[in-house]
């Protein structure tokens, strides 16, 4: 063999090994999955109406934990199912769903039926200023409520029919202002 033809030969089963080496990296490249960040959320497992109340006991009925590529995830989107106990339910969710924090309101926010304690009930009395003790009577106070009564001869009398009441507002306040003092009414 000739020298000219042997330097040819070496040459090109160096470029054969280099051609190949550089397509089985490419090849290798292309196949490689990028890592992608996961996160946690709070993800609905059951379909959930609006305005439902979602006590402590119902949360894992409703809702999972589960992980989804941070990138798919909205920022409001909730990463703990603490967040989404004893709360209610602003929108309809549907299976599948991320529970944002817009979809759910506090217990404060709810108003009123927040401030209701599970297993309580709240009945509305009318009542004018002077029944009220003179404004005296405020939201977080406890009362007794008396019946006063004229019986078929006229002879009055009192029963007391609810002992130790928690007042939860009164006209059109919720609650006492930052320095403990009753804020102004909206309507007189």
């Amino acid at each position: 063999m000739k020298p000219k033809t042997a330097v040819l030969l070496v040459l090109a089963l160096g470029c054969g090994l280099a051609a190949a080496f550089m397509t089985q990296r490419l090849l290798a490249d292309r196949n490689k999955v990028p890592e992608v960040e996961m996160v946690e959320v709070v993800v609905v497992k059951k379909a959930v109406t609006g305005q439902t109340i979602v006590k402590d006991t119902d949360v894992n009925d409703y809702f999972v934990l589960d992980k989804k590529p941070k990138d798919g995830v909205p920022s409001s989107a909730i990463t703990d199912l603490r967040n989404v106990s004893n709360v209610r339910i602003a929108r309809s969710l549907k299976e599948g769903d991320y529970v944002r924090a817009d979809d759910v309101e506090t217990r404060e926010a709810m108003g009123l039926p927040g401030q209701i304690k599970p297993g309580m009930r709240s009945v509305a009395i009318r009542v004018n200023a002077e029944k009220l003790v003179g404004g005296l009577v405020l939201p977080g106070h406890k009362v007794d409520v008396v019946w006063t009564y004229r019986s078929a001869n006229g002879t009055p009398g009192a029963k007391t029919i609810l002992q130790d009441m928690e007042v939860l507002a009164v006209d059109t306040i919720r609650q006492k202002t930052s320095e403990g003092r009753r804020p102004s009414s909206v309507r007189r």
